[in-house]
């Protein structure tokens, strides 16, 4: 399952825009692996790192675990 981002901006200054994304592969075949991102836009790196968990408890929720996980910087300001 891959979910589209969706962007929705209310804020304007000199923040950046950063995306979660993780690599989450079933347990027991790491061939069958998924790109996934909560859609959920963060305005600091920091920020974006502590979501982990979060994808630490969906990958669990589908029988997977958490490859790889990685925060975006899309060069956008908000």
């Amino acid at each position: 399952m891959i979910k589209l981002l969706t962007l929705t901006l209310t804020t304007k200054g000199e923040r950046l825009m950063f995306t979660a994304i993780a690599i989450i592969c079933m347990i027991g075949d790491t061939d069958q692996c998924e790109a996934v991102s909560n859609s959920q836009i963060f305005i600091t790196e920091e920020a974006c790192l502590q979501d982990k968990p979060n994808a630490d408890v969906f990958a669990n929720s589908v029988g997977g675990f958490v490859l790889d996980y990685a925060c975006y910087n899309w060069g956008v300001r908000t």
